[in-house]
């Protein structure tokens, strides 16, 4: 699939706490607005890796909602294979659903016992925060806001305690596309990335893949004076197809 070497660390960070409380497939796959079309599989896929996409942060500080809906298929090993945005209102929105669906993993579902691909939508809407951290961000980072500083004179560096590597982008597989993503972001007061957003990418998939891997990332807490404080950081991503 061309996924790179770190797919398999990713999934075993990152779990869908639903199916830890015995929650039944179904329920998870609705409260995640996962509809698989007919016909249904005996057994239903479940979510693995599951995350929200990242917000656009363009379209966040300017308080701009939006809807959209992709449609993929899940392959017998369990990855979303030829994810399309089938709707969305900004193109935006339909890029950040799409990088993040290409980064999801399911435990396959079965027919009779053996692992057997299914077709899947999956929606999602955008609504602006009105409390929170993101939120809180938001408010910084507008014009007229306080701003966000960089991480300079800080009690230690910035130290991550995880990393989850970006998913190549499918749709660059063909043709072993290499490039990178200069991406933005905030480590808040409690080392949680926030509000990620591509300065530059050599392809707008690079930019969208990255954005959402480091939208997981976690820091230990900045401290300046010690105090927990927020920061404005920025990396660059590396991609290279992997090898099959």
């Amino acid at each position: 699939r061309g996924r790179g070497r770190w797919r398999n660390r990713r999934r075993w960070n990152i779990r869908c706490r639903s199916e830890s409380f015995g929650a039944k497939r179904a329920e998870i796959l609705a409260s995640n607005r996962l509809v698989l079309d007919a016909p249904e599989p005996d057994v239903l896929p479940v979510p693995l890796v599951f995350f929200a996409p990242v917000y656009p942060r363009a379209q966040l500080l300017a308080g701009e909602s939006g809807a959209v809906e992709v449609e993929f298929t899940i392959n017998e090993n369990g990855y979303p294979d030829g994810v399309l945005v089938a709707s969305a209102s900004a193109p935006e929105f339909g890029a950040a659903l799409r990088a993040a669906a290409e980064a999801w993993v399911f435990r396959p579902a079965q027919t009779g016992g053996a692992r057997v691909a299914v077709k899947m939508r999956a929606g999602h809407d955008f609504t602006p925060p009105l409390s929170g951290s993101d939120w809180r961000l938001a408010e910084l980072l507008r014009p007229g806001g306080a701003g966000i500083g960089a991480p300079k004179n800080l009690d230690n560096g910035l130290k991550p305690l995880w990393r989850g590597f970006p998913v190549y982008p499918t749709a660059l597989q063909a043709d072993k596309v290499v490039g990178e993503a200069v991406i933005e972001f905030v480590v808040d007061r409690e080392g949680r990335a926030r509000l990620p957003t591509v300065i530059s990418a050599d392809r707008p998939e690079f930019g969208w893949a990255a954005a959402t891997a480091v939208a997981q990332w976690v820091f230990e807490r900045p401290l300046r004076g010690g105090e927990p404080v927020d920061v404005r950081v920025g990396i660059t991503v590396g991609f290279k197809p992997a090898q099959r």
